[in-house]
């Protein structure tokens, strides 16, 4: 794994924890996969994973990762924007842990809402992966 990849992963422990809440269910999808831990822990207790980032390198090391703990075979691996592709996929669970800038926020004063990237939580989306799913908002207190 290279060194963004040693602060953005998901620890094994609260991934399996995640995970443990979907046991069961059919198709889930970790839009944002970087080197894979989330989706690992999915394929394991899940029928079937598909695991997307806009990083080839990051899909090479999700891989790679998902090998090692051999349930390669449970993951799509697809390199893309998820939010290009977000339309044209069907799933059962939808997962979304985005990219939050790394370690250059404990460099700040103060931390608030704003310095999170990308900055376009506020926009609703256009569309719907699945029915019933609610919109929620983050709320700065």
């Amino acid at each position: 794994m290279d060194e963004e990849s040693w602060f953005s992963v998901t620890p094994e422990e609260i991934a399996a924890q995640q995970a443990s809440w979907c046991a069961g269910a059919g198709v889930v999808i970790d839009a944002f996969a970087g080197v894979g831990g989330n989706a690992i822990q999915f394929a394991q207790m899940c029928q079937r994973v598909i695991a997307i980032d806009i990083d080839p390198k990051k899909v090479a090391m999700a891989y790679n990762n998902a090998k090692i703990y051999g349930v390669e075979h449970h993951i799509d691996f697809i390199v893309g924007d998820f939010l290009q592709l977000a339309p044209f996929l069907k799933g059962d669970v939808v997962f979304l842990s985005p990219p939050w800038g790394g370690p250059s926020y404990k460099a700040k004063e103060s931390f608030t809402l704003d310095l999170l990237k990308p900055k376009d939580g506020e926009k609703k989306p256009e569309f719907t992966l699945f029915a019933g799913i609610p919109y929620f908002k983050l709320l700065e207190q």
